[in-house]
Parts: C-alpha cells; structure tokens; sequence
C-alpha cells in the first residue's frame, strides 16, 4: 500500500535515545506511513539499533558510508527516497505522542492550500524531565495564537519569523512534499538553521496549520547540533543568512530585522533567567538599534537580570 507519510528520521550518535524515537514513531495510532531511518556514519552503536528494525516491513535502513556534518543533507535525501505525500522528519533524539500523525495528517488533507503543519512540544532535558510549559513558549509574541488549532494563510505565521523561528521544532513538523520540493528542500550549507530557512520559502508558497497540542517532546542536552554550532560560531552565521532571507521575503531592511531578532531572544531569555544570552542578544540589538526604546528597556531588563 502507498504510505500517505514518509518518516524521515536522520540519526546520528543518538544510540541512548534512538529506540525511544523509533518506537514513538511505529506505535503512532494512524499507520499509513513508511520510515526511513538514515544512519550518518554513528560511531556509538547507533546503526546496529537501526538494523535490527530492518525486518520491520514499515521500515527502511540507509548508512551513510561518511558523516555529512549536519542533519540537512538527510533531509534532502529522505525526500528522494520518500514514496509519501507527506514529510515527517523526526529528529533521532526527539520522541512523539502516538497520536501525532492522527492529528496532524488529517490538516494538509482537509486543507490542499497549507503546506506545512506544526504543532505544541514539550522542551525536555536529556533524562525526559519537562524544562517549560509547552502552551507558553510562544506568549512573549502572541498570547492567544498557539493556545489554539488553526489554519491561516503562510505569510500569517511569517511576520513572526524574523523575531525568531517559531516553528522552533522540527519534529513538530508535518510538511507537503510537493511544497518542500518547490521551495528547494533544505539548504545543504547551512548547519543549524536550514529549517527555518526553509519554513521562509515554503509560507511564502503556501499557507499553514497548527495544532494546539504538545504532541512531540524536543529533548536539549549539550550534544546536540544546536549546542555545537552555538560553540564554533556558526549558529550565529546561519541565524544571519536566515535573517536576510526574511528581510528579502517581506521587503525590510536586514539590520532593522536583525534588531527586532536579537530584542526577541533577549526578551525569551530574561523569561527563562539565562542572564548570560539575555546580556548577549540585548547589545546585539542596541548595536543594531540605538535609537529604539524598546531595545533598551529589554536591555535594562537584561542589565538587571545579570545583577541578581
């Protein structure tokens, strides 16, 4: 049978977590779907959980003879090899609720227009303990809008985009393939922020969904890319270049976008008391924005924060 939805998931050194994931995804409660796990070169046992999923008629194993340095370049290849209408690309260290696909699906089949879908999560230490409240991650843009199931036109969900990536989550994520096609797929240079991106030119394509309920769990812990490209720089050239993109998208100007950006993440990292963020995205935004009062109340805020 044709499967409706084509499971990406592209693993790499995730052994501790990767059975929690695949068993997250074959347990969903609709089980039209076909799973492509992609090993990248794991040196930590990974591939022999992979393969011994292999007998699963569900599920096909791809290894990657060498390491392609970020998940991006498995995405592209996941959609080569997907037979499925829809995209899921679930995270290797990432889990779902068993009914992700049940929710989520029924969007882009009711609604042709929308392409992509996304919905709550929860942000979960490396042990599964629960970090925040999944319903306010988004309450310092919009109170109301992702306390609710909604479908909305792209460029909607896109005026939030160059505050930050509000579709912080890519697990979270369910996308028409059709439409990540069109918009190019995931952009193979970049190595943190190709998601966002790449959300960029798919809502300028086509409108999105959401589901008010937190259905994935995103687990932070210090060896992610996330981390990493945090360390070596590179976050910040990606988060840049995505950015640009935004501006170009909507017709602003780079530094006023940037501004707003660093404003926002300074202003989400008072809430969480990472004073050190807080102090680091409000001198971006001062640098960028001198003039803008709301940049230095956040950064009094930030000020005040460090002095704690």
């Amino acid at each position: 049978m044709q499967p409706s939805v084509s499971v990406v998931v592209p693993s790499y050194n995730h052994a501790r977590f990767l059975r929690q994931r695949i068993d997250s995804i074959l347990g969903q409660t609709r089980q039209d779907f076909e799973l492509l796990l992609l090993d990248d070169a794991s040196t930590d046992g990974s591939a022999a959980i992979v393969d011994a999923y292999a007998g699963d008629p569900r599920v096909r194993v791809e290894h990657n003879p060498t390491n392609s340095g970020s998940p991006f370049p498995q995405w592209n290849r996941g959609a080569r090899l997907a037979r499925g209408a829809y995209l899921w690309f679930a995270e290797s260290d990432d889990w779902a609720e068993p009914r992700f696909l049940e929710r989520l699906v029924p969007v882009l089949e009711r609604h042709p227009a929308v392409g992509l879908v996304h919905c709550q999560f929860r942000v979960v230490d490396e042990d599964g303990r629960a970090l925040r409240d999944p319903a306010g991650w988004w309450d310092d843009l919009d109170a109301a809008r992702w306390r609710r199931d909604f479908v909305a036109p792209g460029r909607d969900e896109l005026r939030f985009l160059g505050d930050w990536n509000v579709i912080s989550n890519a697990s979270a994520v369910l996308l028409r393939r059709s439409v990540f096609l069109e918009a190019g797929g995931a952009d193979e240079s970049f190595r943190l922020a190709a998601d966002w991106l790449l959300w960029i030119r798919m809502l300028t394509l086509a409108d999105v969904g959401f589901v008010a309920e937190p259905l994935t769990s995103w687990r932070w812990h210090p060896g992610t890319v996330r981390e990493r490209a945090a360390r070596d720089g590179s976050e910040q050239r990606d988060v840049a270049r995505a950015l640009a993109a935004f501006a170009a998208a909507t017709g602003r100007r780079v530094r006023a976008v940037e501004a707003v950006y660093h404003r926002r993440k300074a202003a989400h990292a008072i809430a969480g008391r990472d004073a050190a963020a807080a102090r680091r995205h409000a001198l971006a935004s001062l640098v960028r924005a001198p003039a803008d009062l709301r940049v230095w109340t956040t950064a009094l805020r930030a000020l005040a924060l460090s002095l704690r």
